[in-house]
């Protein structure tokens, strides 16, 4: 199995009292993931990265989606 992982925008602008989840930056990237090989969609499994995410803190901040 090798996923395809997509997404629509790659930089998200937000207010800095405003607390994302991890589902709510799949939801803004319009993330989505499918199985090269069977098609089968695997957007359910994804998961997001926002260890250097420093919220309350204006600033540019890497999250990985995988």
């Amino acid at each position: 199995m090798k996923p395809e992982v997509t997404v629509s925008k790659d930089l998200i602008s937000i207010d800095t009292k405003t607390a994302l989840t991890g589902e709510d930056v799949l939801h803004l990237t319009n993330a989505t993931a499918i199985d090269d090989r069977t098609g089968q969609d695997l957007t359910g499994k994804l998961l997001v990265n926002m260890a250097s995410v420093k919220l309350g803190q204006a600033g540019m901040y890497d999250a990985t989606i995988s």
